[in-house]
């Protein structure tokens, strides 16, 4: 989000059905207009940088991944595989792909469309200084196949990889060998192969 929705508030009391659109009806509503401005401004913001996805059910970004979708279901499923962390000032999602739960969990499973490809693409790096995580993501197709981003530096470095042509995705996971723990930060997943500067996922 940027900076300047950091003074929306969505705490707010519905009063009456307001006859139309004016200023005086959207306070009768109980709707700051503040509030409405700093959305609008919001979606003029995310529609220019080409963002978002406008279809029938609501307005969509770009991204796909959900990444406190992420940290939820992962902790659900084992409650030390993905913890969020400080690393120089820097959040990220600290994960540990080694449990049988979190290596098993299938990751927006059934999300995506047949025979379609998909960029995946994060910023990682190893958890512990000098010790390899060799570990990362996979996407898994439906024909039992995969493909894998592996992190294994201690530098921060965008990793990136595009799904196999004519395959279809059936779900992400983690897996790898060896240190186990890496970090990861500005998750996305989003159709198409072009190359995409980060957006955050958003949803309404």
């Amino acid at each position: 989000m940027p900076d300047y929705m950091s003074e929306f508030n969505d705490d707010f009391e519905y009063k009456n059905e307001p006859d139309d659109t004016t200023p005086d009806d959207a306070e009768n509503a109980g709707i700051s207009l503040k509030n409405t401005r700093l959305l609008k401004r919001y979606i003029e913001d995310l529609l220019v940088n080409g963002n978002l996805v406008l279809n029938v059910k609501g307005i969509q970004s770009i991204n796909l991944f959900d990444s406190e979708r992420f940290y939820t279901e992962y902790r659900n499923a084992y409650s030390t595989s993905v913890e969020k962390t400080i690393d120089n000032d820097i959040e990220y999602y600290k994960i540990n792909y080694n449990s049988t739960p979190a290596m098993k969990y299938q990751f927006m499973k059934g999300e995506f469309k047949e025979n379609t490809q998909y960029t995946f693409k994060f910023i990682g790096k190893n958890a512990i200084l000098g010790v390899s995580a060799n570990a990362g993501f996979w996407i898994r197709y439906t024909d039992g196949s995969a493909s894998s981003i592996v992190v294994k530096s201690d530098d921060e470095q965008e990793y990136s990889l595009i799904s196999t042509p004519k395959k279809t995705i059936d779900y992400i996971s983690l897996d790898g060998s060896g240190g186990h723990l890496f970090l990861a930060r500005n998750l996305m997943i989003y159709e198409g192969t072009n190359d995409k500067e980060y957006s955050p996922y958003f949803k309404i």
